[in-house]
């Protein structure tokens, strides 16, 4: 009897908890990610007439957290019903639109929102992404130019609202090229929101996403783990760390932290994409189509959804279904810019470069002032040796954005090996440090040949080359070449026409003796493979 007294005990003094439930309660368990719990007492304070507006745009995040998008929405439009005009409600409604593709009816509300508060934040934010996402940049850059006369006039304290301008700020800077700019948004806007909450985990989720796009790890590294120290389930944070695993090739990793994505949120589109590249990168196609399905069931018009798909039915060599993708792609974005450089990044992978680039060039013209199409057209011409064209390339793309860590890093090693001698053979064109290498080189170009004689005969195949072979100094430029980061863990690598090589002189970074040719032997091999 007493355990069942204590018992009762406890559960009269959890309702007691939960019905005393402030706001400010259900708000804090949202952000630490409970998210069952943040549902319950959201719903409770809806049922008060006092607390129902705030609560029930709470209950509505609450189930969008965790891939409950009908619910999401449901309980907004129940709502709107007996507060047809009111600007949270139509804005909310709005975003949730445009989170399913429903463009037409994410404006319409947006203008309704903006009708009943022309200074909704909200409101100017979604209807800045929907013009976006259809391809009207102008019209996206006036909503987005909105947030910063905002700042400029009055004092903004709410961290929802700070993060806003935020992101606005830095659509402006990619547009625009304001790149000394992202400094200023990380530190004035997603640092001051999160000052304003030190539960407010979106601004430092935010701050790691701009380093993470600049491939700057460390930092992007950082800012999630303080985010996810405060919601360690937050799929939007995990979903980024497995992208970044993705981006070196860690790819059990990066399946990891997408399926934790998952069992938080299993509709979460961005993680859906990113199992669907794991199982792209394994060449399980079926995999790969079954997890673009989900993800287009949330929204048909995603463009990385899209462009995934596409490659897909590319190297499936199912030509009429991957015309009809480009057209539904180019249909809802006349300039589908992040489609065809989604697209051109995947067939990279597959080494089909001349698709790549196709693609690649495509998006440069359909969005010229936009970084990331540069840069992958950069980065690929680095990876075919085609360096002179990567040059020119990737300096476009610095002044578009100087803050990305690879094209600087690419920059800085093309610089260096102005600095190296060049010696040419038969099928080969070695780039060396004079002073530390000339002896290597000699010895080199004779066992290349050697080699090339010996897998030719082999394979019974003869490219004509000349295939660019670089041999540097130091393990930092070496990465640098391969990878565009310093923290590449080998001494040898191959792109397809060019190979790289660590001097075996370099003592700073390589501590151990290592056999150059039987590297070189290797490398060659995956020359002649791709």
């Amino acid at each position: 009897m007493k355990y069942i007294a204590a018992l009762t005990l406890c559960l009269a003094w959890a309702t007691c908890v939960q019905a005393g439930a402030s706001l400010k309660d259900a708000r804090k368990e949202w952000l630490e990610g409970n998210y069952a719990e943040a549902r319950e007492m959201y719903e409770t304070l809806a049922k008060d007439a006092e607390t129902r507006h705030a609560a029930t745009l709470g209950l509505s995040r609450a189930w969008e957290s965790q891939g409950e998008y009908d619910k999401a929405q449901n309980v907004i439009e129940v709502l709107i019903k007996g507060e047809p005009k009111d600007a949270d409600l139509l804005a909310r409604q709005a975003e949730l639109h445009h989170l399913r593709g429903r463009f037409e009816e994410a404006e319409k509300t947006a203008q309704a929102a903006l009708k009943a508060d022309p200074e909704h934040f909200l409101g100017h934010w979604v209807l800045g992404q929907i013009f976006r996402d259809q391809g009207q940049i102008d019209k996206a850059d006036e909503e987005f130019v909105w947030f910063i006369r905002k700042s400029n006039k009055v004092d903004i304290t709410d961290p929802d609202e700070l993060r806003l301008v935020g992101l606005a700020g830095l659509e402006r800077a990619r547009y625009r090229h304001l790149t000394d700019q992202y400094q200023t948004i990380i530190d004035d806007y997603f640092n001051a929101a999160f000052a304003k909450n030190k539960l407010y985990w979106p601004a430092e989720y935010e701050v790691g996403r701009v380093f993470m796009d600049k491939h700057n790890r460390p930092a992007a590294f950082k800012a999630f783990e303080r985010a996810m120290t405060i919601n360690p389930l937050a799929a939007e944070v995990l979903t980024c760390k497995g992208q970044m695993a993705a981006s070196i090739m860690e790819f059990k990793d990066a399946e990891k932290y997408a399926n934790q994505a998952l069992r938080v949120n299993p509709r979460y589109v961005p993680a859906l994409c990113l199992l669907a590249d794991v199982h792209w990168f394994t060449n399980e196609m079926d995999a790969t189509l079954k997890t673009l399905d989900k993800a287009r069931a949330v929204n048909p018009r995603d463009e990385s959804v899209l462009a995934r798909f596409a490659a897909s039915k590319f190297v499936l060599k199912k030509n009429d279904e991957f015309q009809a993708l480009v057209k539904e792609a180019r249909k809802n974005n006349p300039k589908c810019y992040t489609f065809y450089t989604d697209l051109a990044g995947l067939l990279e992978q597959r080494k089909l470069n001349l698709e790549a680039e196709k693609y690649y060039d495509l998006a440069v013209e359909m969005q010229p002032k936009f970084p990331e199409a540069l840069t992958g057209l950069g980065m690929l011409y680095m990876r075919g040796g085609k360096e002179a064209g990567a040059r020119k390339i990737l300096e476009k793309a610095y002044d578009a954005d100087k803050f990305n860590v690879r094209v600087f890093n690419s920059l800085m090693v093309l610089d260096h090996l102005d600095k190296y001698e060049t010696l040419k053979t038969e099928h080969f064109t070695l780039r060396f440090d004079k002073k530390n290498d000339t002896v290597l080189a000699n010895f080199m170009a004779i066992y290349l040949e050697d080699i090339y004689k010996e897998l030719a005969d082999q394979f019974d195949y003869h490219p004509k080359g000349p295939y660019l072979i670089e041999i540097f100094k130091q393990h930092q430029m070496f990465s640098g070449r391969v990878v565009a980061v310093p923290d590449l863990h080998t001494i040898g690598a191959c792109t397809g026409p060019m190979v790289a090589m660590v001097s075996p002189r370099d003592t700073s970074k390589v501590t151990k003796l290592f056999n150059w040719n039987r590297v070189i032997r290797h490398e060659l091999v995956h020359v002649f493979n791709l």
